[in-house]
């Protein structure tokens, strides 16, 4: 991980505690820096401030002028919900069949060879409702995160989460048809947190404490809501923050040096691709295990012509 250095919030606060203050010339009499020996006094070392006078969202914008991934990602999942509508979903009721034609992911489905439905249900959503809030989970976060990650980044780490989260879902509800966009959601959140936690020293603590509680109240908000609604499904959340938190971690880069361990960021990609490929196979190993898959295979097994 590359070692942080720290920005102050604002050019108003640079004597904050993330913005160590200049010494004072050896010549002032308020700070003798040399004693009778003239040897200067030895202090503890600090980190250098390379960039002053600049706030954390203009140094955002200066590494990633463009957010382009985000609102194109969000453009995708109304598309999706096009896609849905014109499949004859219901716009507030639609049912497990309607949401399963339109590429939903399903247990015996995947068991069968139906791989690409993990993938699609991320850009598919239960009704307008469902839609709208993803869509303002993921805006209120998806531009910040992406500035911070790049936008190479930013979308490996999506997708990744998404994907992730749709595997964990199919191994916890097999049974369950699944779609939404909040797996890939809940993976930005838990980048996100990841970036804040090993990045202490970068940017100011009112900064990180801020945005730290914000995640965190998104978090524990749809973990109170997602207990009390039988139909939100929570191994998705769970398993695209855990995979996000570990993109997050790997993919992060240093704010102040952009450029630096790209090689590192695709291998790290690639790697946690790999992983999760790896994971779709342990997922498949375990649906053929599910009693009622089980039951369903042999059904059209027997049924099957010679």
């Amino acid at each position: 991980m590359d070692r942080p250095s720290p920005l102050p919030e604002s050019p108003e606060s640079p004597e904050s505690p993330e913005s160590p203050k200049s010494p004072k010339s050896p010549e002032s009499p308020e700070s003798p820096e040399e004693g009778p020996s003239h040897h200067p006094r030895k202090t503890a070392p600090q980190m250098a401030t390379p960039v002053r006078g600049i706030t954390v969202d203009q140094l955002l914008t200066h590494i990633t002028p463009r957010a382009w991934v985000t609102p194109t990602l969000a453009l995708l999942v109304v598309v999706g919900f096009g896609v849905e509508l014109a499949l004859g979903v219901s716009v507030t009721s639609p049912t497990a069949e309607q949401l399963f034609r339109a590429g939903g992911e399903f247990g015996p489905a995947f068991a069968d060879g139906d791989w690409w439905r993990a993938f699609t249900s991320m850009f598919l959503h239960a009704g307008l409702l469902h839609l709208a809030f993803n869509l303002w989970a993921f805006w209120s976060v998806g531009r910040l995160t992406e500035r911070i990650f790049g936008n190479k980044s930013f979308l490996a780490l999506y997708l990744l989460s998404g994907v992730g989260g749709s595997l964990v879902s199919l191994s916890w509800n097999p049974l369950v048809v699944g779609v939404g966009a909040s797996g890939a959601i809940f993976g930005v959140y838990g980048a996100l947190l990841a970036f804040m936690v090993l990045h202490r020293g970068v940017f100011p603590k009112e900064y990180l404490v801020r945005q730290r509680n914000s995640i965190l109240g998104f978090v524990g908000y749809n973990v109170v809501f997602g207990l009390s609604q039988k139909n939100t499904d929570m191994a998705a959340h769970a398993g695209g923050l855990l995979v996000g938190a570990l993109a997050g971690a790997a993919l992060s880069r240093d704010v102040l040096h952009p450029a630096a361990h790209a090689g590192r960021r695709s291998v790290a990609v690639a790697l946690l691709a790999t992983l999760l490929a790896l994971a779709a196979f342990a997922v498949r190993a375990h649906l053929f295990n599910v009693p009622e898959i089980k039951a369903h295979r042999s059904a059209n097994a027997a049924l099957s012509p010679l």
